[in-house]
């Protein structure tokens, strides 16, 4: 058996080592390969919050990802319920472990609920572009769904701080979200939910080319309905 520690309450989660050396890469390196952890068959986890290692530790037994003691649940919710967020922390955790079946399963399940044509939760925006990597085809689904649908969940004057290459991912997608909505319209863009391309491209322009600013720097941007 082995243990893996929720660094920041020690919670302790046992479980069988092969399991986990078959669905992760990651702990199959620190646990058979040449690191203390081979020894001691502990492994600290970090940068997760706790209901998602639960969860995680039920999937691993009975590939089922439960959110039970997620905070995003309703009372009234089932926990097979997911929101975008509970989803974008399961799809963080599997990205960061290699834990690439969860990973797979999960962003399934966010790109079903992502086309329902509700948008993309400012607060999922700003969690998956600090936890994922800008390859990540998760990305790049999040993108295209503020393209098509906009950010929900914001005033007509809520800023986010996005920063400039993911800003740039989504207007490059709702530039082309655009130009195929003319070609079934007939060139006509049928009213409905708008995005600030103008201010999106300039902003993340000026991010750029601005050479006294730091890689990490972040940019504003406005989903306000004004051209």
């Amino acid at each position: 058996m082995a243990t893996y520690v929720h660094k920041d309450t020690g919670t302790k989660f046992h479980a069988h080592v092969s399991l986990l050396c078959h669905y992760s890469p990651f702990f199959k390196k620190a646990l058979t390969g040449s690191f203390s952890e081979s020894e001691s068959k502990t492994v600290e986890i970090h940068d997760v919050e706790l209901w998602v290692l639960e969860a995680f530790h039920n999937w691993l037994y009975f590939k089922v990802y439960r959110y039970v003691t997620s905070e995003h649940i309703r009372d009234d919710e089932e926990p097979e319920c997911y929101n975008e967020m509970d989803l974008i922390h399961a799809i963080c955790f599997a990205d960061k472990y290699s834990v690439p079946q969860l990973l797979m399963e999960e962003a399934e399940d966010l790109g079903f609920l992502l086309n329902r044509g509700h948008g993309s939760d400012s607060e999922a925006l700003l969690f998956v572009q600090d936890h994922l990597p800008e390859s990540s085809p998760v990305m790049a689904m999040i993108a295209e769904a503020v393209a098509r649908y906009g950010i929900k969940d914001n005033g007509e004057n809520t800023v986010i701080e996005l920063k400039p290459s993911f800003v740039m991912m989504i207007a490059k997608r709702v530039i082309k979200s655009r130009e195929r909505q003319k070609k079934r319209n007939g060139n006509v863009v049928v009213p409905g939910r708008k995005m600030n391309i103008k201010k999106l491209l300039r902003a993340s322009t000026e991010a750029t080319l601005d050479k006294g600013q730091d890689d990490d720097d972040q940019m504003s941007v406005d989903d306000s309905d004004s051209d």
